[in-house]
């Protein structure tokens, strides 16, 4: 029975990761462990599961430790970039993998886009920049030249200004764009969005 379940639980998988520590009960989740989120993480790298993986979300609260230290001398923290090379190497071990989403509350870093770009399967895309305001490494988002789904969230140009418009550009089988600026942005009328900025390689 494990043996036939296997290939429809790990199909779609989707990881949540929490600030605190959950209770089941008197029981802490993950007690003898990790949290489920980063044991569900240690499964697909050290485990041969990963080539069962079509859909990979990650979402939720994401702790980052001495967040106001390391954003004053411009460092990610230890506990996020460590996060990003982990899941780097659970998709270099997804050759499978068609959707990949990330929903977390700090931002995806350049190592996770580069092993995105090397997928042969991927086609859909959904990035969600955080609400807070620390800085983080600009980056030029690669070509995915099979993606027909993005979706981008929470863009905020003034402290997130990461650059799609060579992602927009080589993705000639995009089909369908949604692009979803920061609510704050509306709340204090800041005048910032260009669309130049991200059609500007398309249109020339």
């Amino acid at each position: 029975l494990n043996y036939m379940a296997l290939p429809q639980l790990y199909k779609n998988l989707t990881l949540t990761s929490y600030d605190k520590i959950r209770y089941r009960g008197d029981q802490p989740e993950g007690m003898g462990s990790a949290s489920p989120f980063t044991m569900g993480l240690n499964a697909v790298i050290t485990r041969p599961y990963a080539s069962l993986v079509r859909s990979l979300t990650l979402r939720g609260d994401w702790n980052e430790i001495e967040l106001e230290e390391h954003a004053k001398v411009g460092r990610v923290p230890d506990s996020s970039m460590m996060l990003n090379i982990a899941v780097r190497a659970a998709i270099d071990r997804m050759p499978e993998l068609e959707r990949f989403s990330w929903e977390l509350n700090t931002k995806m870093l350049e190592t996770v886009y580069l092993g995105l770009a090397q997928l042969p399967k991927l086609t859909s895309l959904t990035v969600r920049f955080p609400s807070n305001r620390h800085p983080r490494p600009t980056i030029t988002i690669p070509p995915m030249p099979r993606l027909r789904i993005l979706k981008v969230t929470d863009i905020d140009p003034l402290c997130y200004p990461d650059d799609i418009s060579t992602l927009l550009l080589k993705s000639k089988k995009l089909r369908d764009l949604k692009m979803h600026w920061s609510p704050r942005m509306r709340n204090e009328q800041e005048p910032s969005v260009m669309l130049h900025t991200y059609f500007r390689k398309c249109i020339a």
